[in-house]
């Protein structure tokens, strides 16, 4: 059976008015780049976080929160190191810190299928404090962003993965070019693949047979390094590359 929303004359449910939200919307915070909802310590830092206002999506509820709020963690008293999730809490309309449990190599708690996870904490045995490097980010974007250019970039808004890519020209001399490029945007926490692949040689040659070439990769730059193995006509070698990360 099929119903429509809306028609006249008919009521509908809080589900059925959210339904056509969550099939259009993401899981996930509007604005992450301008700080909806990010997490950070406390100034003088102590056993709390600062939660910045946003607004955000889960399950096809709107969240808007209008002030900045300091979430309390719990201490840690269990002789291990241990990791918590601060999250968003659309069942209670709150923004609390989920505790995890203490381990030799601790691993955060699931949330439920209400809440969604803006931050992670680590949580050291007998601290006091939370600092800025107890701190990893988890929001994600709520709508896909994108830099479609030729060096350009992708965030998927369900996994928070980061697709960046693009092309450079490099200055061979003696069959050897090295070249450093920044990415587009910089990957907030890993880059998990870079793959560079040269696509031509200079002068229109296609030859391109005994030509290593690598990338060595970090969250914000790379270094490309080509080198001919067997000839060196041309003046530079034009690189794709290609990078996955979070």
């Amino acid at each position: 059976m099929i119903k429509l929303n809306y028609q006249d004359g008919e009521t509908y449910t809080a589900e059925q008015l959210m339904a056509p939200w969550q099939a259009l919307l993401n899981d996930g915070v509007y604005n992450v780049s301008g700080g909806a909802f990010l997490v950070s310590a406390h100034s003088p830092a102590d056993l709390s976080v600062n939660v910045v206002m946003g607004k955000a999506t889960k399950n096809g509820m709107f969240i808007n929160s209008d002030s900045n709020e300091n979430v309390l963690i719990e201490a840690n008293t269990s002789g291990y190191n241990r990791i918590d999730i601060v999250v968003v809490d659309i069942s209670t309309a709150t923004i609390k810190a989920v505790k995890g449990t203490g381990s030799s190599s601790p691993t955060p708690p699931l949330p439920t299928s209400t809440q969604l996870v803006i931050a992670q904490i680590l949580v050291g045995n007998n601290v006091s404090v939370i600092n800025t490097g107890n701190i990893t980010d988890k929001r994600i974007s709520a709508i896909n962003t994108a830099l479609l250019e030729n060096n350009g970039w992708i965030r998927d808004a369900q996994t928070g993965l980061i697709t960046q890519w693009g092309v450079v020209d490099i200055a061979v001399v003696d069959g050897v070019g090295t070249q450093v490029i920044t990415f587009p945007i910089p990957f907030p926490n890993d880059i998990f693949v870079a793959i560079p692949t040269v696509s031509a040689l200079d002068g229109g040659e296609s030859f391109i047979e005994g030509i290593n070439c690598a990338m060595i990769a970090n969250t914000t730059s790379a270094t490309i390094k080509v080198k001919n193995l067997i000839n060196t006509f041309g003046t530079y070698y034009s690189v794709n590359w290609f990078a996955k990360g979070k």
